[in-house]
C-alpha cells in the first residue's frame, strides 16, 4: 500500500510539473498556472495523508488533488488580477507624473516669458517632495509614497 501511494503521488507530481510543457511554447507559467499547480500537489499529498488513515489513500489523493486544484486556480486567478491591477495603476501613476511634469514645465516657461531674464535669478521645481522637509526628518520611510506636491519657486532680482 505505501509503495503504491509514493508512486501515485510522484506520477502526479511529475504529471503536475510537466503539462506547462506540453504545448511547446515555451512561455512562463502564469500566476494562476503556478497556484493550480502547487494546490493541486498540496491537495494530492494531504488528501492522501488523510486518506491512507482509513485505507484509501489513493482515493483521498485523487480528490485532494482535485480540491487542491480547485482552489489553487481561484486563488491564483484572484493574484493574477490584483497583479493587473497593480500594473495598470503604476503605469496610470507613471503618466500623471509625466503630465505633472509636463504642467510645471508651462508655468516655468510662462512666468520666463512675463519677467525680463536678466531679473529672473533662479526657478526651482519641487515635484514630488512632501510639503515640508521636516516631513522627512523623522520618517524612517524616505519619500516613497508621499503624496504628489508641484512647487515652482522663483528668485527674482529687486
Amino acid at each position: 500500500m505505501k509503495y503504491s501511494l509514493r508512486f501515485s503521488l510522484v506520477v502526479l507530481l511529475f504529471a503536475t510539473l510537466g503539462c506547462s510543457q506540453l504545448g511547446g511554447d515555451s512561455q512562463p507559467l502564469t500566476t494562476r498556472e503556478k497556484a493550480a499547480g502547487v494546490g493541486t500537489v498540496v491537495g494530492a499529498g494531504v488528501g492522501a495523508g488523510i486518506g491512507s488513515v482509513w485505507g484509501y489513500g489513493v482515493t483521498g489523493g485523487g480528490a485532494g488533488a482535485a480540491l487542491g486544484l480547485i482552489t489553487g486556480f481561484l486563488i491564483g486567478d484572484h493574484f493574477q488580477e490584483l497583479q493587473k491591477k497593480r500594473s495598470d495603476l503604476d503605469r496610470r501613476i507613471q503618466e500623471s507624473e509625466r503630465e505633472l511634469q509636463r504642467l510645471c514645465d508651462e508655468v516655468e516657461n510662462y512666468v520666463r516669458t512675463k519677467i525680463p531674464k536678466n531679473e529672473l535669478v533662479t526657478v526651482l521645481d519641487n515635484i514630488g517632495l512632501p510639503y515640508s522637509s521636516i516631513n522627512n526628518s523623522y520618517s524612517t520611510a524616505g519619500s516613497i509614497g508621499q503624496p504628489l506636491t508641484p512647487s515652482t519657486s522663483f528668485a527674482i532680482c529687486p
